[in-house]
């Protein structure tokens, strides 16, 4: 966010391709792992070998900006946390763990639940995966557009999506419903990543950003690391499961809705 702090309008692009890449490697992924599967198991693991070129690759090709003078005579100081770890930071940081929490349950109970009700085998997940993920392509690009029209209410938007995309999920006894269901949140999720990042840039100094998104990727991976014992403990049953990340998204969707229109009628009187 360090690249395009000055310009609002080409920081929403970026975030919107940064979610594009994501997708593409998504896709490469799942399409690489569904053959490695059919070697063995542990041929899976070699998939992170890929990590190896593309740290290289990241090293050599993104230039940071280097700090200006002026920007770096600023120093952590008490005043620079409070403003880091303002009450709109710890939402979105505690709303992230739990995204990902109830989210992450889509990648280890997806398999089981097809095989459960005979939609197909293991194959039938990555490729499920893969279509969530080529659906978020076209919202990444539509991010600024997005945001342009519908400002914080894209947010429901994307809330809306994920509930029913869980419900669409967990309720398909057939492939075409299935389909409809990771279409619809593949939709929703290619909006949550970059909504995030655009709303940590509005709620912290330029200066202070990367803190604050630190810490909300640090809650992101806590909660894909806890998912499954959170999960766990809420159903056992991998519809049930399903299910409960759909009223959740149900659940955040009601709480947006209300904050929107709480700030709508503050700013209005």
């Amino acid at each position: 966010m360090m690249i395009y702090e000055n310009n609002k309008t080409e920081l929403n692009r970026l975030l919107g391709f940064q979610n594009i890449m994501n997708d593409v490697g998504y896709i490469a992924s799942a399409f690489i792992i569904c053959y490695l599967v059919t070697l063995s198991w542990h041929a899976v693991f070699w998939v992170y070998i890929l990590a190896i070129p593309v740290f290289f690759m990241f090293e050599h090709f993104i230039k940071v900006p280097k700090k200006t003078k002026h920007s770096s005579g600023k120093h952590f100081s008490l005043s620079n946390i409070k403003q880091v770890f303002n009450s709109n930071i710890i939402y979105l940081s505690i709303l992230t763990l739990l995204i990902y929490i109830f989210y992450m349950a889509l990648a280890y109970k997806l398999p089981s639940f097809i095989v459960d009700f005979h939609l197909g085998n293991e194959s039938m997940a990555s490729l499920m995966l893969a279509v969530i993920a080529i659906t978020g392509i076209p919202c990444g690009i539509a991010f600024n557009w997005l945001y342009t029209k519908l400002n914080k209410w894209v947010w429901v938007l994307c809330m809306i999506l994920n509930a029913l995309g869980f419900y669409l999920i967990s309720s398909a006894r057939n492939t075409y419903v299935l389909v409809a269901g990771c279409i619809v949140l593949g939709a929703g999720f290619g909006i949550v990543m970059p909504y995030i990042f655009k709303s940590i840039s509005l709620s912290v100094p330029d200066q202070l950003s990367n803190l604050a998104t630190t810490l909300c990727l640090i809650m992101m991976d806590i909660g894909a690391v806890i998912s499954p014992f959170v999960i766990s403990i809420i159903a056992k049953n991998s519809d049930k499961a399903l299910l409960s990340s759909a009223i959740f998204f149900g659940i955040v969707t009601l709480i947006e809705i209300a904050r929107n229109m709480y700030a709508n009628l503050k700013h209005k009187y």
